[in-house]
């Protein structure tokens, strides 16, 4: 793999804060999802496995929910936004 220029590692440290942000709000609102007033973490896998287990509402319409290590920085960012 080529060295990252700097362009190139800003937009890679943009994403992981980005991701990083997502994954906060997800484990937020799933906390609130289940009652509580802390964040929980999201138990990806069990959702994976069972779709149906689980009504997510609130993302943007072209966007599924996953973990938020799978998304591009311009899904992220309109997750944020959202």
């Amino acid at each position: 793999m080529p060295p990252l220029d700097k362009d190139d590692a800003n937009r890679l440290g943009e994403k992981v804060i980005l991701q990083e942000q997502v994954k906060k709000l997800f484990n937020e609102k799933y906390g609130e999802a289940l009652g509580l007033n802390r964040p929980v973490l999201v138990p990806y896998k069990p959702i994976w496995d069972n779709p149906d287990a689980v009504e997510v509402t609130g993302l943007p319409d072209d966007i599924p929910f996953q973990n938020s290590n799978a998304y591009d920085i311009h899904r992220l960012e309109k997750i944020l936004k959202a």
